[in-house]
């Protein structure tokens, strides 16, 4: 897409500057008008009628290049907001916590098993963690010597 828009870029800066060309020697030609004498006859480089069709040419190519480029932005706006309505509705699709019932998952893991020593609850998992850390320091208390 960004070709043609280059290529059409291109025409157009073409079709401007053949018009500035045109316009300059008009110009030139109406300066020399003003400094040549009454009586000296002047040969016209360009009608009237040709700088009317020149100007309606132009702009019709411009006009259609803008209608082009206008045609171009509506497209990818209308793209934008329909991949952007797309995801609005996938994230709308996506669960919410309070739709996502936890008590599936508690089923999952079983109950923690508690023990009881002198009268205090302690998770199995915890007298083990603690066992293991009175052995691992007394071991090295025992190997210093």
């Amino acid at each position: 897409m960004e070709n043609t828009e280059n290529i059409y870029n291109e025409a157009v800066l073409g079709m401007l500057s053949e018009i500035n060309k045109k316009l300059d020697a008009i110009q030139a030609n109406s300066k020399t008008k003003e400094i040549q004498p009454i009586n000296q006859k002047i040969n016209p480089v360009i009608s009237k009628e040709e700088i009317e069709s020149i100007v309606k040419k132009q702009s019709i190519i411009v006009g259609k290049y803008m209608e082009y480029t206008h045609q171009m932005q509506t497209e990818h706006h209308n793209k934008l907001l329909t991949s952007i309505n797309g995801v609005n509705k996938q994230i709308e699709a996506l669960p919410t916590p309070e739709k996502i019932l936890l008590e599936p998952l508690i089923k999952l893991f079983p109950k923690p098993k508690k023990v009881a020593i002198l009268g205090f609850e302690f998770l199995q998992i915890s007298v083990v963690i603690f066992i293991l850390a009175l052995i691992a320091f007394f071991s090295l208390v025992l190997n210093i010597k």
